[in-house]
């Protein structure tokens, strides 16, 4: 499955063209090329003026071109501050290498789709009302799978995609001791997320989402309601994570748009992983000797490149496959594998 790269379109790609323009007047070319514009775009949201200020700093300076990056980072930052701006989030950007390709997932519909789903429903919500379809707007999305699988990645993705911004809630974000304390904090959250047009996650809802039917206070039920209850009045895309999907509300799991059931990948899809991240090439051997590892996420091959970066050096193929096998082990130590059946 593919799709674009998430690295074409962020919330701040409108700012790209000036900001490439403004390299090339200033005579920077050489130094700061097309990509590092864009990533400068996309980080800093700055006005044409700004931009073209720290440029003239950087010239003037003459740095290296190794030395770009923490130049601009050290002369940006000071002139945000000043102007009361903040820097885009980098934890919220998709990683560089992301693609849909190779992952693990069970959906009715393909997540290309989806994204396009949502483009078509802020493109409606924008829309004067009388333009509406007959049912009132609502795009809610419910990733489950184990960890490590691909899901905060995707919302990442998503939001870049469309260039829109993604309020992070986690479930234990939400949840206070105080009786009517988690329901003010489930609507806060929604408002938030309607007042600045964007993406609503709430990360780990096992807690918030529990079936009624299971519950055995009072807070438990009436938390749910308040969450049905913001669901059908939000004006915006909402995504829920979770890793145990049977024990959500039945009412709650109706409300969700689309379904999508992330997995550990395929024998195909560690292959594509294992090549792309560590861009090593597989032998026949090492194929059938991967494919025999279980239960293996795409989290699990980022963790391993980002063990071996700080260990230093270059790693071969039957480096990388032991430290794979070691993250397949330590599931089942953790006691998070074998897998169990997910469902809805």
């Amino acid at each position: 499955m593919t799709t674009r790269s998430a690295s074409t379109r962020s919330p701040t790609s409108s700012a790209l063209p000036s900001g490439a323009t403004r390299s090339a007047e200033a005579g920077l070319g050489r130094l700061v090329d097309d990509a590092l514009a864009a990533e400068f775009a996309a980080k800093w949201p700055v006005s044409a003026g700004g931009i073209a200020c720290v440029l003239r700093n950087v010239k003037r300076l003459r740095p290296a071109k190794s030395g770009v990056r923490d130049l601009v980072e050290s002369l940006m930052k000071p002139h945000c501050d000043l102007m009361g701006l903040r820097p885009a989030d980098d934890r919220l950007r998709p990683a560089k290498d992301y693609s849909l390709e190779g992952l693990s997932i069970a959906t009715a519909v393909p997540l290309p789709r989806i994204v396009e789903a949502a483009r078509a429903f802020r493109e409606e919500l924008a829309a004067p009302a009388s333009g509406r379809g007959a049912d009132q707007p609502r795009l809610n999305l419910l990733l489950s799978g184990p960890p490590g699988t691909g899901k905060t990645e995707f919302v990442k993705f998503l939001g870049a995609e469309l260039g829109a911004k993604t309020v992070v809630k986690m479930g234990s974000d939400l949840l206070s001791m105080w009786v009517g304390g988690t329901e003010k904090n489930i609507a806060r959250a929604f408002r938030q997320a309607e007042a600045e047009d964007a993406i609503l996650f709430l990360d780990e809802v096992d807690g918030l989402l529990r079936s009624r039917g299971m519950a055995e206070r009072s807070w438990e039920v009436t938390q749910v309601n308040e969450l049905l209850h913001q669901m059908e009045n939000f004006r915006g895309i909402l995504v829920c994570a979770t890793n145990f999907s049977d024990n959500l509300d039945p009412a709650t799991v109706r409300r969700f748009t689309f379904k999508v059931s992330f997995d550990y990948l395929s024998d195909d899809g560690k292959a594509l992983f294992f090549e792309r991240l560590f861009g090593v090439p597989l032998a026949d051997r090492d194929r059938a000797e991967l494919a025999a590892i279980p239960d293996l996420a795409p989290g699990d091959f980022r963790t391993v490149r980002q063990s071996l970066r700080y260990l230093g050096g270059a790693a071969d193929a039957a480096a990388l496959l032991r430290a794979l096998r070691e993250e397949s082990d330590a599931k089942r130590h953790r006691g998070t594998g074998p897998r169990t059946k997910l469902g809805f």
